[in-house]
């Protein structure tokens, strides 16, 4: 072997490492190790997994399968609730849904948005997935888009007056999916674009960050939570099971909610580590699986599994 061969193993700047790749670089590495301690000519420098948020390619719609939801029903009436609220002294008032990552809080939007009540009581109803750089032109291009079906390339300074112009004294509800932006400064040209609706206009976003719902301006929110245990149990028996069956083998059962607790409610989490046990046959891969991978799981990386 040559002497001094060196391996680097670095993630790409575009894209979080799933839970279960991490595992296995970590393996990787650990082997690389016990091989480096034993050849004196092979040097192991490091094995970085540092994957780094970028700007995120995700985007969300509007359209849900209320079917395959689970356990969001009281949040869904608290959140109309809210926009049905005569009280509220503004005649447009912003309802922050706050909570971590693989919550659902795009899916709680969603609901909301799709409800036949919510259709009827809103003149206007819009979508727009906030991209990470809080771009306002590029956001009033996006609704004025969504509302005239076409695309816009103006200054800011003619976009803002169509946007104004095509919903002033309208009754809107207009959904903010996804926002991080904490420059206070950025939120004030778009809010004060946005405050020409007529009264009983809302304004929905979601964000993870308790600290975006003071930016924009909300006095309180709807703070998200894990699913309830009852809930949970559903939601990973339909996705862990075949056809969504209790099997008769009652070692399964108890292994499988011992595998649900780790999840701490969060459907994203549930979804996706009952979508990989779904593939293992066999009650020794389960117990495996329990043993070793979700052992593996430190309490960050819980409260953040997604």
């Amino acid at each position: 072997m040559t002497k001094g061969v060196r391996i680097f193993f670095s993630s790409s700047n575009q894209f979080a490492f799933s839970l279960k790749i991490g595992h296995e670089i970590k393996a990787i590495r650990e082997r690389l190790n016990v091989i480096a301690k034993d050849k004196d000519d092979f040097h192991f420098i490091q094995c970085s997994i540092e994957p780094q948020i970028m700007n995120r390619a995700r985007e969300t719609y509007s359209f849900v399968l209320e079917d395959e939801i689970f356990g969001r029903e009281n949040d869904k009436k608290e959140i109309i609730k809210c926009l049905f609220n005569d009280n509220v002294v503004e005649n447009i008032s912003i309802i922050p849904i706050v909570g971590i990552g693989g919550l659902g809080k795009t899916t709680l939007a969603q609901l909301v948005y799709n409800d036949e009540t919510v259709k009827k009581y809103f003149e206007l109803k819009l979508w727009i997935c906030v991209p990470d750089t809080f771009d306002v032109q590029q956001i009033v291009k996006e609704i004025l888009k969504q509302l005239t079906r076409e695309k816009h390339e103006e200054s800011l300074e003619l976009l803002q007056n169509q946007l104004r112009e095509k919903i002033n004294g309208k009754k809107y509800l207009l959904v903010l999916d996804d926002l991080w932006n904490e420059e206070n400064n950025k939120w004030l040209l778009l809010g004060n674009l946005l405050m020409v609706g007529a009264r009983g206009s809302r304004i929905i976003v979601t964000t993870r960050s308790e600290s975006v719902a003071g930016i924009i301006g909300a006095v309180s929110w709807h703070a998200l939570r894990g699913l309830p245990e009852e809930k949970a149990w559903s939601l990973f028996v339909k996705m862990a099971f075949k056809q969504g069956q209790l099997p008769e083998n009652e070692a399964f059962i108890s292994l499988g909610k011992e595998i649900m607790g780790k999840c701490a409610g969060v459907p994203l989490a549930i979804r996706t580590i009952a979508s990989l046990l779904n593939t293992k046959a066999s009650e020794n891969e389960w117990r495996s699986f329990k043993s070793y991978e979700l052992s593996k799981i430190t309490q960050e990386e819980e409260n953040d599994i997604s």
